[in-house]
Order: structure tokens, then C-alpha cells, then sequence
């Protein structure tokens, strides 16, 4: 994968399609990208949509990341015969190409066409129809070709995150006519250094108070918009990983956190944690899934340690949908994270 640093500078945004955005691609447009937890994909009519801004919401050890390379293996993999790549901001330096590169084999060894959702043949606005990323074969194509399809982008700060964003992320989406997966992982990582963390901005209970977090909604709310106009004109599915704050009755930054709320998420202690970004970010996001610990994880027993009993299973996490206009309701769904195959369903 090709691998850039963020550059520092300034400018504005403006919502003008670059005239490359509006040439007709040379196959049909994509609508949906499937996760691999086939449940979902059904819930959602195919798996996340094209041209939306997704976000994964969780606290540490879910498997966010994981989800994000399991899902550009098979961005690149189904999407292998239109020409499909990968764009991947890397704020935490979590990236693995060597991960990417097991999952991207695993996805070829067991490919197959999966079943197309009815509504993958609705007519798009150029009068084509439509077809998510698994309606097309993957062409036989070699790992390591598929994975020269993938650019990692990698700020070190806040001003590197919003230039690369602003200027380098276009870029690269005005080459891609075959469709991309934009992800940005993590969005909140950044956030949370800049305006916490001292990379110039002060934290609210350092003494900012509620202009500085009025100042942070700002700065968020702008980079959401961004990325939502880049998913629209581009076609692009865009999936940022989101943090959490909170839990054990604190309060985090944006208020406590209350069970069956949009931004509540189940944490390791069975405390109620709340998505990281705030209000500010949720209105700009389509669909929000939320990967998180069962319910009473405290009261599990301690697993052995390693090698004691052989090999053992991945403990099941939990994957809600709290918000996704596509779907009829909101869904609950078991996944397990596994050393090959990635982010997977639980079989019923």
C-alpha cells in the first residue's frame, strides 16, 4: 500500500463537484459494501451503503479495526472486476498490510457469488442499474495486486488529519471510478489528541468550558460534512471508527450516558458508555453501528490462559444498529472476530 504524511496547511471548503466526479463509470454503480456478518448485510438490504457516511462506534478491544480491514479485503476482492480501491486514513498507526494482505487471501480461497438483494437492481439517478460490490465476480487477480489498490494516508495531528482530509482524500477519490472505501480510523482518535490531549486545543475541564467544546463541535461537525460530501459525489462508502467516554456513572464530555440512547454503547464493566463524538457528529452520520461487550461480560469468568486448553474461541460481541434509515428497525447481531477470516456472524 502507498503510504503519505498528512501536510500542514489552511483553507476552505466549498461544496463544488470536481467535473472528473461527474463522468459516468464505466460499470454500474455500486449500492451496497458487505460487512461479512451476513445477518447485517441482510438487515441492511446488502451491507453498508455507498455514497452514506458509516460510522463504528465501541470501546477498546471490540474489534473496530478489525471490522475496517475485514471489510476493505472484500471492497477489494469483490470489487476486484470494477476497479475498487481503498483509501485508509491511519490516525493511531493501527494499519496492518499484513493483515489486510491474510484477509484479502482468505476472502479470494473462499469467494462465492453471494445472493444480490431485490433491491441492488433499482434504478440509480444516471437511469443504470444499480449492484452492490458482490454482484460482480471477483476477477482472478493476486493478493498483492488487489492490495496496490490500497492508500494509506497517515496524519500525525489534528492540522495534518483535516489538510489530508480536505486536499490528499480528494485526490485520490477523483482517481477512483471504479469506486472506493474511504476509512478513517480513528476519527475520534484525533479528535481527542488535539483538543485533549494539548496538540493545541485545550480540553473543557482544563478550563475551556462550553466554548471550547462549542469550538470542538465545530471542528467536527465541518470534517463529518466534508466526508459526507466526498461519500455523495464520489459514490464512496465512507466508514470512520468512533471512540467512547464515559461509563460507571461519570460523565464524559457530551453529558452521561442512558441506555437505549443512539450514542450508548455496553461496556467491558457492563457500564453504559457513550459515543465519544457527540451530537454534533451524530446528525451527519447515516448509519451508526455500534460493537460492544454483552450484557453482564463483568460476571463472565476469566478465560484460561493461553495453550492451557488447546485453542479456544473468540469470545461473541455484540453489533446494534442504532441508526440506519434503511433498515425497518433497530437490530442486534453476534459476531466473533477470528484469526483468518476476519469480523464474522455468528451462525444461527
Amino acid at each position: 500500500p502507498q503510504a503519505r504524511d498528512g501536510q500542514v496547511g489552511q483553507g476552505h471548503f466549498t461544496q463544488q463537484p470536481h467535473p472528473a466526479a461527474q463522468q459516468e463509470p464505466l460499470l454500474a454503480p455500486c449500492l451496497a459494501l458487505p460487512t461479512g456478518v451476513s445477518e447485517l448485510d441482510r438487515h441492511l438490504g446488502g451491507g453498508l451503503p455507498m455514497r452514506a457516511l458509516c460510522e463504528l462506534v465501541g470501546p477498546a478491544g471490540v474489534g473496530k479495526t478489525q471490522c475496517c480491514l475485514s471489510m476493505a479485503a472484500r471492497a477489494l476482492v469483490d470489487g476486484s472486476a470494477r476497479g475498487a480501491r481503498v483509501l485508509y486514513v491511519d490516525t493511531e498507526g493501527s494499519f496492518s498490510a499484513t493483515r489486510l494482505l491474510e484477509l484479502v487471501r482468505h476472502q479470494i480461497e473462499h469467494s462465492a457469488p453471494l445472493q444480490r438483494p431485490s433491491s441492488a437492481c433499482a434504478p440509480s439517478s444516471h437511469g443504470v442499474p444499480e449492484a452492490s460490490f458482490s454482484s460482480f465476480l471477483p476477477a482472478a487477480a493476486a493478493p498483492e495486486d488487489l492490495l496496490a489498490r490500497v492508500t494509506v494516508l497517515r496524519p500525525a495531528s489534528w492540522a495534518q488529519c483535516t489538510t489530508c482530509i480536505r486536499d490528499q482524500l480528494q485526490a485520490e477519490l477523483m482517481r477512483s471510478p471504479g469506486g472506493a472505501l474511504v476509512v478513517v480510523d480513528s476519527i475520534a482518535s484525533a479528535v481527542r489528541d488535539h483538543f485533549e490531549g494539548g496538540g493545541n486545543g485545550s480540553s473543557a475541564e482544563a478550563g475551556g468550558g462550553v466554548s471550547e467544546l462549542a469550538r470542538r463541535q465545530q471542528a467536527v461537525g465541518a470534517l463529518a460534512a466534508r466526508l459526507k460530501f466526498y461519500a455523495d459525489t464520489y459514490g464512496a462508502c465512507v466508514v470512520c471508527v468512533n471512540q467512547v467516554s464515559g461509563g460507571g456513572g461519570r460523565e464524559g464530555a457530551y453529558g452521561a450516558a442512558q441506555r437505549g440512547d443512539v450514542g450508548a454503547v455496553q461496556g467491558r464493566d457492563d457500564g453504559a458508555l457513550l459515543a465519544y463524538l457527540g451530537t454534533a457528529w451524530a446528525h451527519y452520520v447515516n448509519v451508526r453501528l455500534v460493537l460492544q461487550y454483552p450484557r453482564f461480560t463483568a460476571q463472565l469468568p476469566a478465560p484460561p490462559p493461553t495453550g492451557m486448553l488447546g485453542p479456544t474461541q473468540p469470545r461473541s460481541m455484540r453489533l446494534r444498529v442504532a441508526k440506519a434509515p434503511m433498515a425497518e428497525c433497530e437490530a442486534e447481531f453476534e459476531y466473533r472476530v477470528m484469526g483468518a477470516g476476519g469480523v464474522v456472524g455468528e451462525t444461527p
